[in-house]
């Protein structure tokens, strides 16, 4: 019997490389993921959602820092993604810098533009409670 011997290849393209760093963040390995979006964005730098997925990554791997400037780069490519802002002020509000925090809130209602209106009130609610704390 003749044995085949398996050879796993891998798509090292942006796309690929996303899926694969998707699939990392699936199981928990943020910095495989930070790795794979990193490689990803060096073939394709002007992918906003390139940038929030290793956000995300990196917000969940308590990399805020890191996190906060990913979401920024994603804003200066496409500044009308107003799930970013709500994701970027969720961090500040981490980092305790309540008054960033509150204006990503109201740069996301702004860039919702009547379409988050379910979200409206808990996002107001939100600032208001906000403005309370500090």
């Amino acid at each position: 019997m003749r044995h085949v011997l398996s050879l796993t290849t891998y798509d090292d393209s942006a796309a690929g490389l996303v899926k694969r760093g998707h699939a990392r963040f699936k199981e928990y390995d943020y910095e495989r993921a930070i790795t794979l979006y990193t490689h990803a964005l060096a073939i394709t730098p002007d992918d906003a959602m390139c940038y929030v997925f290793r956000a995300r990554a990196r917000r969940f791997n308590s990399d805020w820092r890191g996190a906060i400037a990913d979401y920024s780069h994603a804003l200066q490519i496409e500044p009308t993604l107003a799930f970013v802002y709500y994701e970027r002020a969720d961090v500040r509000k981490k980092m305790f810098d309540l008054r960033l925090a509150i204006a990503d809130y109201e740069e996301f209602l702004r860039a919702c533009n009547g379409l988050c209106e379910e979200e409206r009130a808990e996002v107001e609610q939100i600032i208001r409670d906000l403005r309370n704390e500090g």
